[in-house]
């Protein structure tokens, strides 16, 4: 679920999100919020501070579109995230230069490094998906893994992945 740093940072917001997971019978487990380094930054103070609050009830929390904002590295290793979403400009522009492949790759090993999983955004070639593989990258979301879906198509799909015996997650690389 992405979310923007006006929501975040509204008072009560922790509460809200544990209170309609408990009300909908979801374990906190089950859902991830994406919030943008934009969104960390505008209240770094507050921002932290409920996504710790979210943490330890168990929502994990993911930096979507990470490389494109200005935010301190050091910042980032105090959050209570679990994840680097990898901007889907980067990976788009493997292909097409070194630069790209090159922050594609130090992005995950920073990842790594921290503990965090990798995610790229944006992968609609199916041939990034081995790119990726080669990298290291933890996971990936886009086309060349499935189209958008509505809620029914998307149970659907995932029931068919899981009967197949494949991996049941729609942003897996591995």
């Amino acid at each position: 679920m992405n979310i923007s740093a006006k929501v975040l940072v509204d008072g009560g917001f922790a509460e809200r999100v544990l209170d309609a997971l408990e009300h909908a019978g979801v374990p906190p487990s089950r859902l991830k919020l994406e919030v943008t380094q934009g969104t960390l930054m505008a209240d770094p103070v507050a921002a932290r501070s409920v996504l710790q609050e979210l943490d330890h009830a168990g929502v994990e929390s993911s930096i979507d579109h990470f490389g494109t904002g200005y935010s301190s590295l050091g910042y980032l290793a105090d959050l209570p995230v679990s994840e680097l979403k990898i901007d889907p400009l980067f990976v788009s522009r493997m292909a097409e230069g070194c630069s790209e492949a090159i922050v594609v790759s130090s992005t995950i090993d920073l990842a790594h490094r921290l503990g965090l999983r990798a995610v790229a955004g944006g992968v609609h070639d199916p041939s990034l998906l081995s790119d990726l593989r080669a990298l290291g990258c933890d996971g990936a979301q886009g086309y060349a893994i499935c189209l958008p879906l509505c809620g029914p198509d998307a149970t659907r799909w995932l029931e068919f992945r899981a009967r197949e015996g494949a991996e049941p997650a729609l942003r897996s690389v591995a």
